[in-house]
């Protein structure tokens, strides 16, 4: 499961309405109620919105020693962050993809089940959800440049394959939507000449219905206009006052 940090002092208002927290040092760790690890999404306040990283969970430590290996052989730098660095969470290998994003991957969280059901004849869903109810943690979207060398780190590497795309008129791809799952995208990359930039993150709900209710939700809470809906049908554009930061 991929967790993401944004840096955003105001980001904890909508999702501690969706998500059930625990703070440490500092940091608020959330899951959506149908995660079975400790948390998906740790934040923590900034000065100004944006993203720490994102990381994504691996099956188990063979398989994060060989991801590591493939990493440094194809010439890519790797740092290592030590267990309980994040409270209930294994070692984790670091690195930046030409995009300037920076990732991890992990095999070891705390398994604490899903949020408010029991492990021996669970009903279908918890009672008491309240707020946007999210289901679980979706995807990240990016923007930067250097997106041919950031797309054969996630292919070539990591296994990830490539679900949508845009190219413009000479054929070069200015967006480009990954996935390593069933999903749609698990992390998406639009084009953006300046380096490291954070779009968005998005949690799952389980009806157009559930969307339209954590908008208005959103409102409530939030001034800061937003920009609709995502995919390739209507992926935002780069926007050059903010820098595509949200």
């Amino acid at each position: 499961m991929p967790h993401v940090i944004p840096t955003n002092g105001r980001a904890p208002i909508p999702l501690d309405i969706a998500c059930r927290s625990k703070r440490d040092q500092g940091r608020v760790y959330l899951k959506a109620w149908s995660e079975v690890d400790k948390f998906s999404v740790v934040l923590r306040e900034a000065d100004e919105p944006g993203c720490d990283f994102m990381a994504f969970k691996v099956l188990n430590e063979e398989v994060l020693v060989q991801l590591e290996k493939d990493l440094v052989d194809y010439g890519v730098e790797v740092e290592q962050v030590p267990a309980e660095e994040l409270k209930d969470c294994g070692r984790r290998v670091r690195f930046t993809v030409p995009s300037g994003h920076a990732f991890e991957l992990f095999a070891d969280k705390l398994y604490t089940g899903k949020w408010g059901l029991a492990s021996v004849n669970p009903e279908a869903w918890p009672r008491g959800l309240r707020g946007m109810k999210a289901v679980r943690f979706d995807h990240c979207l990016f923007y930067g440049p250097e997106l041919a060398a950031t797309y054969d780190i996630f292919v070539n590497i990591l296994g990830f394959d490539l679900a949508e795309q845009v190219l413009d008129p000479e054929g070069t791809r200015v967006a480009q939507f990954l996935t390593v799952s069933m999903k749609e995208h698990d992390v998406a990359f639009i084009h953006h000449e300046e380096k490291g930039k954070f779009h968005h993150a998005s949690f799952y709900l389980e009806s157009w219905e559930g969307v339209l209710r954590a908008a208005d939700l959103i409102r409530k809470c939030c001034s800061r206009p937003h920009s609709g809906r995502t995919g390739v049908p209507a992926a935002p554009a780069p926007d050059p006052v903010r820098s595509g930061a949200r």
